[in-house]
């Protein structure tokens, strides 16, 4: 989930260059710090959140399942940020 809330944070602070979006220098910084924050704190909560859903569901299946749900997440989140994004730049 973590990669899609970057991408929507950073192409909000973006200037479209083409395709690509690149965040503005002044807030690169911050926006850097941020992202980094979030991840590591994400990728060190993960692992026992899937443990506890492992442990009560009685599967290590539970662990691909969850994965496979974030990835879902992920994927749903960048479309509703593109559309909400191209919107908001017409």
């Amino acid at each position: 989930m973590l990669p899609s809330m970057h991408s929507m944070y950073q192409a909000s602070k973006a200037e479209s260059v083409g395709r690509v979006s690149y965040p503005r220098p002044e807030s690169r910084t911050f926006e850097t710090g941020v992202y980094y924050s979030l991840y590591y704190a994400l990728m060190m909560a993960e692992p026992a959140i899937v443990g506890v859903i492992a442990d009560r569901t009685g599967s290590i299946g539970s662990a691909f399942v969850f994965g496979s749900l974030m990835l879902i997440v992920n994927m749903v989140a960048l479309v509703v940020f593109r559309r909400a994004s191209s919107k908001s730049r017409s």
